[in-house]
């Protein structure tokens, strides 16, 4: 199963890890910078991905996340 992740985690995360760019969020979370690409365009992520994202948001109860993102209504993103 795959999951939409918001666009404004990765800015959250840039602000916890204090990163200025895509790149250095996606190396400090060891995710391609592809992936973090298609988070920022709204393309669905795979639950480890979204697990680790959310980790390095520094999201404290997973578990509950991962079940609000499940019962989110999706859209395809605009091509």
């Amino acid at each position: 199963m795959e999951y939409r992740i918001k666009p404004a985690l990765i800015d959250q995360i840039r602000e916890a890890r204090g990163v200025s760019s895509d790149e250095a969020v996606a190396a400090s979370v060891g995710i391609s910078l592809g992936t973090v690409s298609r988070v920022r365009r709204g393309f669905d992520v795979k639950l480890a991905t979204a697990i680790k994202l959310m980790e390095a948001a520094g999201v404290t109860d997973i578990k509950s996340a991962v079940q609000a993102i499940a019962e989110e209504p999706t859209e395809e993103p605009a091509a």
